[in-house]
């Protein structure tokens, strides 16, 4: 069973295959509780269990550098290390599902409706991301011990353009196109590009604002994928953009990646269109999705279809989000509360992580509680302190930017009888 892989049993000689798809269910965790309900709109934990998952995936992926030579090929840890792309593929899912589904009970489309989202979205990416930039470059622009400044991704140029989450670099193969400050950056470019396309469409429609955002990201996207290669390029990775202004600076938005949002749209809109279907919740189709959930993990498990992009982890991510979010409508699941709080704070985790990492190779020659470089205990020590501090941050800041966003947001919206 999947969520055994994260267990010791796992990792002490069971058979990986046989616990990712054996499905005891006097021993089951995830899918204990067996019965139907309603999704809710203020808590999904299924979605919030793959955030958990996915934003472990980019962190162990990125920390797999402290462990430098010393992972033996076909090792747990080179599988576990070796495909963090796939948890960007699953959180741009996961973002079109959610930005879909939260919008659901918006009756109006107006102006102010769709301000009022935008306000929302920038308190939830950009104060966070903001902090902890300024930490990062406070901490390796300049080493405190040698007295030397750091050059190449923390120049002056690169440190500006990653405030506008806008970093460019002609030698970064796509859909990254610039790593800036912190790396992670350049994710948030397309998630605010969607946001943007989702707010216009909220003007004009509410009922139909995710068909209208869908109609205009692909009318983009083919646009580009003309203006720019001359022909229809589904690839991710695979669609090059000029070094000159603007389409260095919007050239992004034509990437196939940006279609990942719309598969999260799709299974929104599935789940307000089919989600009291009789057949769409019955019990044996649910043991289907079971099946495909243990494939998706063994797919990023082994790294197939490895690669940014509907025709790479894209269509995974999907099949993984879309089963994960069938099961628990249809049997009420109790996810491990463990990975489910992880998921919580997985923005803050996902941008603290950098920091934290990289500070063993700019001060660890200088504090000898830090463990060797190249060691599993830092492998661990990162990981660990990453996600103690992510919680730490979410809570103590993350949450109150949010709630302070939405009482700002919604200020602006007309009363209603």
């Amino acid at each position: 069973m999947f969520p055994y892989f994260f267990s010791p049993s796992c990792v002490i000689g069971r058979s990986l295959t046989f616990q990712m798809l054996n499905f005891p269910h006097s021993k089951l965790t995830i899918f204990s509780n067996v019965h139907r309900h309603k999704m809710s709109n203020k808590r999904l934990n299924g979605i919030q269990f793959l955030r958990g998952f996915a934003v472990l995936a980019v962190v162990l992926g990125h920390n797999r550098g402290t462990m430098y030579d010393n992972i033996v090929a076909g090792s747990f840890i080179d599988y576990i290390t070796s495909n963090a792309i796939f948890g960007v593929e699953v959180f741009f899912v996961i973002s079109g599902f959610i930005i879909s589904h939260s919008t659901q009970s918006i009756k109006f489309s107006s102006f102010a409706e769709s301000l009022s989202f935008l306000i929302k979205r920038f308190f939830r990416i950009y104060p966070l991301y903001l902090m902890v930039l300024a930490l990062y470059v406070s901490l390796y622009y300049y080493n405190y011990y040698t007295g030397e400044f750091s050059l190449g991704h923390l120049s002056i140029e690169n440190i500006i353009q990653s405030v506008f989450i806008s970093s460019y670099q002609s030698d970064v193969i796509s859909p990254i196109y610039g790593w800036g400050a912190l790396v992670v950056a350049w994710t948030l470019r397309y998630e605010i590009y969607f946001y943007i396309i989702f707010a216009i469409s909220m003007i004009f429609t509410a009922k139909y604002r995710s068909v209208l955002t869908t109609a205009i990201i692909i009318t983009i996207f083919i646009f580009s994928s003309y203006y720019y290669q001359g022909h229809l390029v589904l690839d991710a990775q695979s669609f090059p953009i000029p070094n000159t202004t603007p389409d260095k600076y919007i050239g992004f938005a034509g990437n196939p990646i940006v279609l990942d949002f719309i598969l999260g749209m799709i299974i929104a809109e599935s789940e307000k269109l089919f989600g009291n279907n009789r057949f769409y919740n019955n019990k044996n189709t649910g043991y289907f999705y079971i099946v495909i959930i243990n494939i998706c993990f063994i797919l990023w498990f082994t790294s197939a279809f490895g690669g940014n992009g509907i025709t790479r982890s894209g269509i995974i991510a999907f099949f993984l989000v879309f089963s994960v979010v069938r099961i628990e409508r249809i049997f009420s699941p109790s996810f491990p509360k463990i990975i489910t709080i992880i998921g919580e704070s997985s923005y803050s985790l996902y941008l603290i992580h950098i920091p934290v990492k990289e500070f063993a190779d700019y001060y660890g020659n200088y504090f000898s509680f830090i463990p060797k470089q190249g060691t599993l205990a830092l492998f661990i020590a990162s990981i660990s302190l990453s996600i103690t501090l992510s919680v730490l941050i979410f809570n103590l800041i993350e949450k109150p930017i949010n709630r302070f966003g939405h009482r700002l947001a919604n200020k602006i919206l007309p009363t209603r009888n």
